[in-house]
């Protein structure tokens, strides 16, 4: 599937805002075994695969993207930019110091890691699994 921009369905945030492929979370292991080297859409199998599109995830270290400090949504060594001159639509740049700056936005903890003990939390790293909307 290809990534595009569209309006945010029902709340974007508290308790109830669980719907819609706004909301992304960390996924796949990186090389070193580690959390996390992509983002998965919420409640889906599909991971960011080759820039602006998606992919069924593997457990392998896949795709390599992340948010940034300031707040670029890096792919590999690209980011993904909006492009205001194009009808909003998402591109990718090279130049990702004037790449659109993405934010974070009710951030919660998914139900399963909730019902994580506390030994499985620390193997897994607390934290790690939560699920962002962009």
């Amino acid at each position: 599937d290809t990534l595009t921009l569209s309006p945010c369905k029902g709340e974007t945030s508290g308790p109830t805002a669980r719907d819609g492929s706004g909301w992304w979370h960390a996924s796949n292991r990186k090389q070193d075994g580690t959390c996390c080297s992509t983002f998965r859409v919420w409640n889906t199998d599909q991971c960011l695969y080759g820039g602006l599109a998606t992919s069924v995830c593997t457990l392998d270290h896949g795709q390599v993207a992340g948010l940034g400090k300031e707040g670029q949504l890096h792919v590999s060594n690209q980011c993904i930019n909006i492009n205001s001159d194009k009808d909003m639509t998402l591109e990718m740049t090279s130049d990702c110091s004037n790449a659109t700056k993405w934010i974070k936005r009710g951030v919660f903890e998914p139900m399963e890691y909730q019902l994580l003990d506390e030994g499985m939390k620390r193997q897994w790293g607390e934290k790690q699994f939560e699920a962002e909307m962009f």
